[in-house]
């Protein structure tokens, strides 16, 4: 194989990826003769070596303090919404829906009580009547609507 080819192969072998042993065979072989091959896999082996140091170094030292106080901070102001939301809800909200469903059941009692009065007093006012007075107000059509119930 040609450097153009084992360029491609030398990140896959330096990680053992490389799946077919004739591949890697052929890598193993055309480096041991070819200086500038050899010079690019020891180039990627200390990119490689240098960048799992700075990483371990950045999140033990520097990112780590840094990302724990955001979750802490975000996990707080979590807290603190969630208790907004249960106060609005204890003391408006709540003591809100209940006056209303109070004021509700006022006017529906209200409403039933003014219906019940109302039929009450028409059908003691037309007891009362006879059957003529109630002609002569009603007229034949309106006594036999209201006799029918329509």
């Amino acid at each position: 194989m040609n450097c153009k080819k084992i360029k491609r192969f030398l990140t896959p072998y330096l990680d053992n990826e490389l799946k077919e042993p004739d591949i890697t065979a052929a890598v193993e072989k055309h480096l041991e003769t070819c200086k500038s091959c050899s010079n690019e896999l020891k180039a990627l082996k200390s990119i490689k070596d240098l960048v799992h140091k700075k990483e371990k170094i950045k999140a033990d030292k520097i990112l780590l303090p840094s990302i724990i106080d955001k979750i802490n901070e975000d996990e707080q102001i979590k807290i603190e919404k969630r208790e907004k939301l249960l106060r609005l809800l204890r003391n408006e909200l709540i003591p809100s829906l209940a006056t209303a469903a109070a004021v509700i059941l006022v006017v529906i009692s209200i409403n039933l009580l003014k219906m019940d009065s109302i039929s009450s007093i028409d059908e003691l006012i037309l007891s009362e009547m006879s059957v003529n007075e109630v002609n002569e107000l009603f007229g034949n059509t309106e006594l036999e609507k209201l006799l029918s119930g329509d």
